[in-house]
Formats: structure tokens, sequence, C-alpha cells
């Protein structure tokens, strides 16, 4: 089934199911989709803007294509096995959330909040983030990959089996972080923040961490 150029203004439309669904060309301001469940849906040129919320989403084995936030949300959600095309979202919450075997592809993200949300077994490539944080966030098996990123947020996180490659990582703030087993590869880590960060075999490779701009009380930098 195919559903496309839709708006919606101050509208609610929660706790909908939705099995091999299309939905192009969405547009939805100040209105509420919250507690949604999607599988195997492909939802093409969403944008949801002036507060906006879908929160609760469970979707699994799913596509979002061209999805575009502005001050809207997506908090406590969880996510399994989908793909964000050209994620475009400002402003924007998806705190306290799971994603677990996703892709990032080409996403854009200005002041979003990814705090107290799991990631694992998930990929970010070519994203460009700033002022995003991830507070106390935990990341397993998770590549970040030819990604520039200015001014992200991780304090109190947890890194396993993390790796960074070719990343920009300017004014990263990994403040009282914890990483194991993870490897920063080809990285520009320029005026990064490593206060109270904890490292076990964490390596860097081919990462020059002379740039660093605070590491006291950091255990296990290979100064």
């Amino acid at each position: 089934m195919v559903q496309s150029n839709c708006n919606y203004t101050r509208q609610s439309h929660g706790s909908k199911v939705l099995n091999n669904v299309t939905l192009e060309k969405v547009k939805a301001v100040n209105s509420d989709f919250s507690a949604w469940k999607a599988t195997q849906c492909t939802f093409s040129h969403f944008a949801f803007s002036d507060s906006a919320k879908m929160n609760y989403l469970h979707a699994s084995k799913t596509q979002f294509n061209d999805l575009t936030l502005q001050d809207s949300y997506m908090k406590s959600s969880r996510f399994l096995d989908v793909v964000f095309d050209r994620l475009s979202a400002q402003s924007s919450f998806f705190d306290q959330s799971t994603f677990a075997n996703c892709h990032f592809n080409q996403t854009s993200l200005y002041l979003v909040d990814f705090g107290v949300t799991h990631f694992h077994d998930t990929h970010w490539r070519n994203s460009t983030m700033r002022e995003v944080s991830f507070v106390g966030a935990t990341l397993v098996n998770v590549v970040f990959e030819d990604e520039d990123h200015f001014f992200v947020r991780f304090p109190g996180s947890l890194f396993i089996n993390t790796i960074f490659r070719r990343c920009v990582l300017k004014k990263a703030i990994f403040r009282a972080t914890t990483f194991v087993n993870c490897v920063f590869e080809q990285c520009d880590l320029s005026d990064a923040v490593f206060h109270n960060a904890t490292l076990e075999n964490t390596t860097f490779v081919d990462t020059d961490i002379s740039k660093l701009a605070n590491i006291d009380g950091a255990k296990g930098l290979p100064l």
C-alpha cells in the first residue's frame, strides 16, 4: 500500500500498526504520530516540524529516506534493522531510544539529542554533526566512518568495540567516557576533551593525539 502527499497540522494519529506500507511526501506540523509500529515499511520525504512527535515508535526492517525533523521528537523509540538515508534533523530529540543493526547514511544533524540512547551493531557513514549530544549513551559494535563532527558531546558514555575511521572529531567531548576495545583510525582529534576518560585496550592508528585540549585524569591514553 502506498500513501502520498499528506499534510497534517495540529492533528493526532497515534497508535497505528503498519506492515509493508510506503508513505511518501508527508508534512506534519505540530502533530502527534506517537506509538506507531512499522514493519517492512518505507518512509520517504517525511517533514516534521513545530513540535511534531513520533515518540515510542517501534520500527523494524524499515527504511527512512530524506526524513527531516525541525524542533521535533522521536523519543523513547526502538529501531531494529532500520536504514536512515539522508536524515536531516535540527533541534530535535531521539533520547532514551534504541538502535540495533541500523545504518545512517549522509546524515546531517544540528543540536540533536541522543542522550541515554543505546546503539548496537550500527554504522554511521558520511554524516555531518554539529553540537549533537550523546550524553550517557551506550555504543556497542558501532562504526563511525568518514564522519565530520564539531563539538559533539559524549560525556559519561560507554563505547565497546567501536571504531572511528577517517573521522573529523574537532572539539569532541569525551569527558568521563569509557572506551573498551575501541579504535581511532586516521582521525582528527583537534581540541578534543578526554578529561577523566578511561581507555582499555583502545588504540590510535595514524591519529595525532598531541592536540587534545584536556586529558586531565584520563587513564589509558598512549602518551
